[in-house]
């Protein structure tokens, strides 16, 4: 049994200015600058940062070995300074950190995490395997081009967002209810088959992904179908799906969606603006919510008020 199924998921305490923000390469080789922008960008807003040692590192296309990101991320987990750890891009190597991960170490330290894109892998492990509320938002090297973004982030992370959403778009109608769990689509199929694959209880999911041809989706989703994972299912969100474009007359993104989704009998809304696209709206994972037509509903807090020093 995981930690997550032993006990209930923790929201970690709020972040709020003045607050210390560690910063963690978990996953590709960074672009110092766009990163250095994105600092800049916290700063500004009134956070304090902390690196982690291998940030700037370069092993082939990671940003240092497994174990050097791995050892990053855990020390600013337990670091009693760093209020907060936050991707600094994606690219490819989350996944390969989970084997070195113990979910009792980073749940009894838990702390908000943000990250997107191949960051999903870790936020999936957080959420299922640790019991931590986690959050699909942009990371560093997003945040010097995107002010909507972060202002977003920020609201979302001090507690301040409203806890309804109204949505871009509703595919179909209906109401269900259950834990908000998701990220990128290809990077989750990518967990299937593995001790870090998602759980099965009552979900609500959130997928997104960019420039999959709607073929790759269908291969996708098809898999999904064939494990049975949509046992449990209650929901399904779908972000902007940009650069997912076929060739003109056959089907598009959407006609794959509809006919992967509707015979769940779920509600189903898409055109959410988390993770690749705009990119403006950060999503908590790991809460219970209500999806009714094109509202989400948050159904309990994300984050915890923070104790006085």
């Amino acid at each position: 049994m995981s930690v997550a199924e032993a006990q209930p998921r923790v929201a970690p305490p709020a972040l709020l200015p003045g607050a210390c923000v560690g910063i963690v390469a978990p996953a590709g080789a960074v672009n110092r600058d766009e990163v250095e922008g994105g600092i800049a960008r916290l700063e500004a807003a009134g956070f304090r940062v902390r690196l982690g040692r291998a940030l700037w590192a370069r092993f082939g296309y990671f940003a240092g070995t497994d174990e050097e990101r791995a050892r990053d991320l855990v020390e600013l987990f337990l670091d009693p300074a760093v209020d907060a750890v936050f991707a600094a891009r994606g690219g490819y190597g989350c996944a390969r950190l989970l084997p070195l991960l113990d979910p009792r170490v980073l749940r009894s330290h838990a702390k908000i995490f943000v990250g997107s894109s191949d960051c999903t892998a870790l936020l999936q492990f957080l959420v299922d395997h640790c019991g931590i509320v986690a959050f699909h938002g942009p990371v560093v090297s997003a945040l010097a081009r995107r002010q909507q973004a972060l202002d977003g982030l920020l609201e979302v992370l001090a507690g301040r967002a409203r806890r309804v959403l109204a949505l871009p778009r509703s595919l179909r109608r209906g109401e269900g209810e259950g834990v908000l769990r998701g990220g990128c689509l290809s990077i989750l199929t990518s967990l299937l088959g593995t001790p870090f694959a998602p759980k099965l209880e009552r979900t609500i999911w959130f997928f997104e992904d960019v420039n999959e041809k709607p073929y790759r989706i269908d291969r996708m989703l098809t898999q999904w179908s064939q494990a049975g994972l949509w046992h449990g299912t209650t929901g399904v969100l779908w972000g902007e799906m940009v650069g997912c474009t076929g060739p003109e007359g056959s089907w598009d993104v959407w006609d794959v969606v509809a006919r992967h989704t509707d015979p769940l009998g779920v509600p189903v809304a898409g055109e959410v603006p988390s993770g690749h696209g705009t990119g403006i709206l950060t999503l908590p994972l790991g809460v219970r919510a209500r999806l009714a037509d094109d509202r989400l509903e948050f159904l309990e807090p994300w984050v915890a008020a923070r104790s006085a020093a």
